[in-house]
């Protein structure tokens, strides 16, 4: 109990909020936003949860999915190739492969059950085969993911007190529902209101794993001799004030 005193909740909250935001950046910018510049076109609008372009292109839909798997992806490279770093470090690797795997996850579910979304489209429009095929290929790969992505968090995310997470999952869905808060509104993609429903589902939603994940890291470090606690971070601190900043003033409000 000593240990979990000295834990910060100001900084595991910052970490949970750049977690979030650098995983919708790797959907929404890096994802979609740059297939479409990778293959001509414009872009109408880009927010934390909307993209729209011109021309329409499958590629352009699947994007957005594959930058969830690379951030994820790399994610899980650097949790397994820094294992000895520190804890606000491995904190912030665990939540960006969460936030990242489960929202691809979340994504493949819906596409496989509604045949809705970035995954449906790209298959309906560029795949031969018909939707009673991929749906529930989509469908599986989607729980099958969900799976391995709490098997694996459970097993490299650093051990701690239950709440340690659950503020930093909470600091993200928050973060990202007050950067759809400051969304301009488009005639492409509805008002404030619909952004801020696709926050709490792409994010708080989503990543609800997370909030069982905790008690398990909880007690594993009841049984772990060396656990040491998350500590104040300040840099960690200044930079999600400053990113989220930034975000909220940009994609927040939907560009261009």
């Amino acid at each position: 109990m000593a240990e979990t005193r000295k834990e910060d909740l100001a900084t595991a909250a910052a970490i949970g909020v750049i977690a979030a935001g650098l995983a919708a950046i790797g959907h929404e910018a890096a994802g979609h936003g740059g297939a479409r510049l990778a293959h001509g076109g414009q872009v109408l609008l880009l927010s934390n949860v909307y993209f729209r372009c011109a021309p329409p292109a499958p590629i352009v839909d699947l994007a957005g999915p594959l930058g969830n798997l690379a951030l994820a992806s790399v994610a899980l490279l650097a949790l397994n190739l820094r294992k000895t770093a520190g804890v606000a470090e491995r904190l912030f690797l665990s939540l960006l492969l969460a936030f990242s795997a489960f929202w691809l996850a979340g994504l493949l579910l819906v596409c496989g059950l509604t045949g809705e979304g970035d995954a449906a489209f790209w298959a309906r429009d560029a795949l031969s085969a018909p939707s009673t095929v991929w749906r529930p290929v989509m469908t599986i790969l989607g729980a099958g993911l969900y799976v391995a992505a709490i098997v694996t968090i459970a097993r490299l995310a650093p051990p701690g007190p239950a709440w340690r997470v659950r503020i930093a999952w909470l600091a993200g869905a928050l973060g990202m529902v007050l950067t759809a808060l400051a969304y301009k509104g488009s005639p492409l993609a509805g008002g404030v209101q619909e952004a801020v429903v696709e926050a709490v589902k792409e994010i708080a939603l989503a990543s609800l794993p997370l909030w069982f994940l905790a008690k398990g890291l909880e007690r594993r470090a009841e049984v772990e001799l060396a656990t040491p606690p998350l500590t104040r971070g300040w840099p960690w601190i200044i930079a999600a004030v400053i990113g989220l900043s930034a975000f909220v003033a940009t994609m927040g409000r939907g560009l261009p």
